[in-house]
């Protein structure tokens, strides 16, 4: 039997001890992550064979097996009653068993529909929503949340707060206007900002966000040794993309180096879809 198939067995049992297990609410926060030297961001949450993107079931074999410093990368969808699913796509077809556009679905329609793998097989995994997902990391993990358009930012920070979550969550912000919003709303979130020159690093400083709670996304590719000593002036964490061809040479060698080189570069952050590969690079940096 091997390892994964066991876990598969046993994540009914150990989601049911979590709300036990956890119930002081100690854990990785935002500020807690503020000092760590190097961080594993895994995208979608780190899918893998028979562990679908955006569930709770692959962060729970990750927080068993993978190991951290590791925030998980999420994606936040608002469907027709108002309520918040984890879903990367604006329709279901491609990671699910059902069909049709995440916004016109109620809570009821999704109730019996299962989670795909990335290789399109169907999992026993129902769609989480992000009360759930929160209830799950509260003492486990803290929560990358990339919110997709047409979401209301004010109902989803009541829900953050509502969980008392705003200290283990990021919200990804695609412009600074939403950067101002959500420091307002939620201001022991932490908050992801792009910024991959000297202009917009400065237009991001004159935000005055608390510096322990920003990480700057840096983008996919090397930048000079100026960018990255003036975005720690701004930034807790300056993160880096490695989706695509970076990944898949690391995937095809089974090796960190790759990583590990980019660490030397001034990034503490790595985004990557090989989650279990790249947290080796902390132990060779």
């Amino acid at each position: 039997m091997t390892k994964r198939f066991l876990y598969l067995l046993l994540v009914p049992f150990w989601l049911s001890l979590s709300a036990t297990a956890y119930a002081d609410g100690d854990g990785p926060t935002v500020l807690s992550l503020s000092e760590a030297k190097f961080i594993v961001s895994a995208h979608r949450g780190g899918p893998m064979p028979g562990l679908p993107e955006n569930a709770i079931e692959t962060l729970a074999w990750h927080s068993e097996n993978t190991g951290g410093p590791m925030v998980f990368e999420l994606d936040v969808r608002q469907i027709a009653d108002g309520s918040f699913i984890l879903m990367h796509d604006h329709t279901l077809e491609r990671t699910t068993t059902g069909a049709g556009l995440v916004k016109d679905m109620s809570a009821a329609d999704l109730k019996d529909i299962r989670l795909k793998d990335n290789d399109g097989k169907v999992t026993p995994y129902k769609i989480p929503t992000l009360k759930a997902m929160l209830r799950w990391a509260d003492g486990k993990a803290v929560l990358m949340l990339d919110v997709k358009r047409g979401i209301s930012s004010t109902k989803l920070s009541a829900v953050i707060k509502d969980e008392g979550a705003s200290d283990r969550v990021f919200i990804i912000n695609y412009n600074f206007r939403d950067a101002r919003t959500f420091a307002r709303l939620l201001p022991k979130a932490g908050l992801s900002a792009s910024a991959d020159n000297a202009q917009e690093l400065a237009a991001l400083k004159a935000l005055h966000l608390p510096r322990k709670q920003t990480w700057i996304w840096s983008g996919f590719d090397d930048l000079k040794p100026d960018y990255y000593k003036a975005a720690k002036e701004v930034a807790a964490h300056v993160q880096r993309g490695t989706f695509g061809r970076i990944d898949n040479q690391a995937k095809a060698s089974g090796s960190a180096l790759i990583y590990t080189r980019i660490l030397t570069s001034g990034v503490t952050v790595i985004a990557t879809d090989n989650p279990t590969i790249a947290v080796k690079a902390k132990a060779l940096k």
